[in-house]
């Protein structure tokens, strides 16, 4: 049984840089080191960490002291602000794509549009996209929440960066057929989401059996479960080698993998190497 592992699998620039100033500033020892959120989606990584001496707290309201790594997803600037004025050590790793979004969005509220932002009501990318917005928005999980958004005026549409492309086109060109003053587009959907979803089909077209590695948390891996999941049924989601059942294998011969941006290098080659030695 051969095993192959798509090409784009595994951590995203963006999440590389997180963790790469996570663990730089843990082994310093300079200061108490916090999180808001899982600085990734994933939970063996998380674990991980935090024995390392990351302390994952849920708000601004849990850190008086230290420094605060502002994770790949970015943070609403009122918080970072507040977390200023408390003398807080802020070390932004916020990915250059999130942070263009962030931009954007700032630029569109002062100019007096109301924002439409295409993502996931509760992901942190997402939060963090509103903390910019000053005006009236609405986040857009699909398009059927068109209905219940008063479409009129000035209006715009921004992305998170881990959107379905597809979701995102078709709610563009929705409001595209209605009658608005104005309206400005904005796909600040990240490259390497697409081109890793593009690299993913392609192997799972080819293989017996594939896998998907990443936390069930992942938005952007259960997206490349999804897709692989239509161009071939023996398609499973998995966080590690340990889930992977026998039956799964009965009378494969090409064996695929593909990871998601927050599933670390390690994790992957564990499952490749378990994959082999069966």
């Amino acid at each position: 049984m051969d095993v192959e592992i798509a090409e784009h699998s595994g951590f995203c620039f963006g999440v590389r840089n997180t963790i790469k100033k996570i663990e730089a500033t843990l082994a310093s020892g300079d200061h108490v080191v916090y999180s808001i959120g899982l600085p990734v989606h994933n939970a063996q990584l998380t674990n991980k960490l935090k024995e390392q001496g990351l302390r994952i707290v849920d708000s601004i309201d849990e850190i008086n002291d230290g420094c605060i790594i502002v994770r790949a997803h970015g943070l609403p600037p009122c918080d970072i602000e507040e977390l200023k004025k408390r003398g807080i050590v802020i070390i932004d790793a916020t990915c250059p794509f999130v942070k263009k979004a962030q931009d954007i969005a700032t630029e569109l509220t002062n100019s007096g549009y109301v924002v439409i932002v295409c993502g996931e009501r509760n992901h942190p990318e997402v939060k963090a996209l509103e903390g910019c917005l000053l005006n009236k928005h609405h986040v857009c999980t699909s398009i059927n929440d068109l209905r219940d958004i008063s479409l009129s005026g000035k209006m715009a549409l921004i992305s998170q960066t881990t959107q379905s492309p597809s979701i995102f086109r078709e709610v563009a060109q929705e409001l595209a057929r209605c009658e608005l003053r104005e309206l400005r587009i904005f796909n600040t959907i990240c490259e390497s989401v697409e081109k890793r979803k593009g690299f993913t089909i392609n192997l799972a077209e080819r293989v017996d059996v594939m896998f998907v590695v990443g936390g069930k948390m992942s938005s952007n891996t259960k997206r490349l479960f999804e897709a692989a999941s239509a161009c071939n049924p023996h398609t499973y989601h998995i966080e590690t080698a340990d889930e992977i059942q026998d039956k799964w294998l009965k009378n494969a011969t090409l064996v695929g993998i593909s990871a998601g941006a927050s599933t670390p290098d390690w994790i992957v080659q564990e499952v490749a190497s378990h994959l082999t030695t069966l």
